[in-house]
């Protein structure tokens, strides 16, 4: 079997150097049987923004 996943993820705060990041970012991949009903495996790709808060 081959799924089609996508998923949407938004990102706010951070810590250390990237305290105050925020921006989104859409992962789509698909999922398929290795050996059916035993192993799956996927492959995607990302794309979205991230911006970084400026410095104080």
């Amino acid at each position: 079997f081959n799924q089609t996943v996508t998923e949407e993820h938004i990102i706010t705060g951070g810590t250390g150097r990237f305290e105050g990041a925020s921006g989104s970012f859409t992962l789509e991949r698909v999922v398929y049987d290795v050996r059916p009903g035993v192993d799956l495996e996927s492959s995607g790709s990302f794309s979205g923004t991230i911006v970084l808060a400026t410095s104080k």
